[in-house]
């Protein structure tokens, strides 16, 4: 049972019926609770967020969808089982490679250590969600990182579709985030996709919450984190399980059963 939305945006209709064809799964527009695992796209919308809690607390679980990590542009979707984001436990299961993954190596330019800073806004709908009165999260980063960081270029990058500027730090809203990356000395983010651009990059991270938290663990304003060798391919290995093709869903439904299987 595939619950969506935005069943509507061509993108996501196609990604969800080839899912659904991969699974035996139907797809509909609203919760009706018949549906033994529920496969849920986006969770931003409180339709969603509804639909979690009942299913869960049936006893059931929930498979959550969104765009990819990478590949967004080729139908790549990220998977998660009973959470949107992956737990520890869930990356317990990612210690093998990743069938036809091959990490990548990237281009040391990228990384100036005397370079820019740059914030990462968070969504609207993350933001009511979280219970944060507008941009409070980004001020409070921007104030910890004016107080060690007081001669250093700082650049906000608003969350894509927030037109937003922040006084106080440069404006990062155009071009792509990898243009907006070339010759950071770090990234600052709460839970975004960013962070795995910075292990991709090479760019020290802190990230608060989301997969980036498994690979920058204990990283802080004072002190971030950069992923080189094992540590950096061990992390984007992990986090290749979690993304896939549509070409590749039968894989990635096994992956699933893997992880639902593990929570018994």
């Amino acid at each position: 049972m595939l619950h969506n939305q935005g069943v509507g945006r061509p993108r996501v209709h196609q990604t969800l019926t080839a899912l659904a064809r991969a699974t035996g799964g139907r797809i509909v527009r609203g919760y009706d609770g018949r549906a033994d695992i529920l496969a849920l796209w986006g969770f931003g919308g409180h339709e969603q967020r509804e639909a979690f809690k009942k299913h869960r607390a049936s006893g059931r679980h929930v498979v959550c969808l969104d765009l990819g990590y990478w590949d967004r542009h080729a139908y790549g979707v990220r998977v998660t089982v009973d959470s949107w984001h992956p737990q520890e436990s869930d990356l317990e299961l990612t210690k093998e490679p990743r069938p036809g993954y091959v990490v990548p190596g990237y281009d040391e330019n990228f990384y100036n250590p005397q370079g820019h800073i740059v914030l990462c806004g968070i969504g609207k709908k993350s933001r009511r969600l979280l219970g944060f009165n507008g941009m409070q999260w980004e001020h409070e980063q921007l104030r910890i990182l004016r107080e060690i960081y007081p001669e250093r270029r700082i650049v906000y990058r608003p969350k894509p579709g927030n037109e937003e500027a922040m006084p106080g730090a440069g404006n990062g809203s155009s071009g792509s985030i990898i243009d907006c990356l070339r010759g950071a000395s770090m990234a600052i983010c709460l839970h975004s996709n960013v962070a795995i651009d910075c292990a991709l990059l090479g760019i020290p991270c802190v990230s608060y919450d989301g997969i980036g938290q498994h690979g920058f663990r204990g990283a802080t304003p004072a002190a971030p984190i950069r992923l080189t060798g094992a540590a950096r391919a061990r992390f984007l290995n992990s986090v290749a399980w979690f993304n896939w093709q549509a070409a590749e869903f039968s894989e990635m439904v096994k992956f699933i059963e893997k992880i639902i299987e593990a929570k018994k």
